[in-house]
C-alpha cells in the first residue's frame, strides 16, 4: 500500500480531512506569498519592456468643452426644433378622434 515516507510534504498527521494539505497555502493577498506585504492595496508599477513612444507625425487633439455640453449643442444645431414638436404634441387636443 502507501507508506508515509513516499509521501513528498511531512503534513500534520492529525489534521482531518483536506485541512492538512491546505495547511503550508498563504491566506493572503493573491495567494502568491507567504510573506505578509506592507503594500498590499496599492498600485504595482508597470515597467514597459517596448518602445512607447508615438509615431512622429502623431498628434493628438482633446476637445476642452465638456461632453454633456457638447451634446446639448449637437443636439440643438440637429434638430432644435424636435423637443419643441414633442412639446407640442404632448399639449395638443387630448380628445381620442372617433
Amino acid at each position: 500500500m502507501e507508506d508515509s515516507s513516499s509521501q513528498p510534504f511531512d503534513h500534520d498527521q492529525t489534521a482531518p480531512g483536506a485541512s492538512k494539505f491546505l495547511s503550508d497555502l498563504p491566506s493572503r493577498g493573491h495567494l502568491s506569498s507567504t510573506i505578509i506585504s506592507s503594500n498590499l492595496g496599492g498600485m504595482r508599477v508597470y515597467i514597459c519592456e517596448h518602445n512607447t513612444s508615438p509615431p512622429e507625425m502623431q498628434h493628438i487633439k482633446t476637445d476642452q468643452q465638456n461632453i454633456l455640453i457638447r451634446s446639448l449643442m449637437l443636439n440643438n444645431n440637429k434638430g432644435g426644433s424636435s423637443s419643441k414638436d414633442v412639446k407640442a404634441a404632448a399639449e395638443g387636443p387630448r380628445k381620442r378622434m372617433s
